[in-house]
């Protein structure tokens, strides 16, 4: 059971500590990233591959047998199709596929797996990395 995420950020820097400890916790086997991190990757437990877009990070992940998983938080933009986590079955291979910190992605990508979170206060935004941790312990919780 392998699996990977991948996001794309014009400004990551700022909260690649985050997105280390999700990882982290998680040990995705695959993340792909458009601005991978400074810090010294030998120490780290997963594939971390910078791309130069999330369309190259999905054919990265296809190419590796990984199914494509489009995740939203429920306070961006409803994407047509898109079923609630609580009900979703995750891929035994799954690439969670993330926007930036607002969630905004130009397309669907053509994934047909289209997932949203919840927010529990719909005032809130939710970070990327919060919603990939929601994801991720999801995942976990259901296996």
């Amino acid at each position: 059971m392998a699996f990977g995420v991948c996001f794309n950020f014009e400004d990551q820097l700022l909260y690649r500590d985050q997105w280390i400890v999700v990882c982290d916790n998680y040990l995705p086997d695959y993340v792909y990233d458009r601005n991978p991190p400074d810090v010294e990757l030998d120490d780290i437990y997963y594939k971390w591959t910078p791309v130069d877009s999330i369309s190259d990070g999905i054919a990265r992940g296809t190419a590796e047998g990984l199914t494509p998983v489009l995740i939203t938080p429920l306070n961006a933009q409803i994407i047509p199709g898109e079923i609630s986590l609580k009900d979703y079955t995750h891929p035994t291979n799954a690439l969670y596929v993330f926007g930036d910190d607002n969630n905004t992605l130009d397309n669907d990508y053509g994934i047909t797996d289209k997932v949203y979170v919840h927010s529990l206060n719909q005032q809130v935004t939710y970070w990327s990395f919060m919603v990939a941790s929601i994801v991720l312990f999801d995942r976990v919780s259901k296996q």
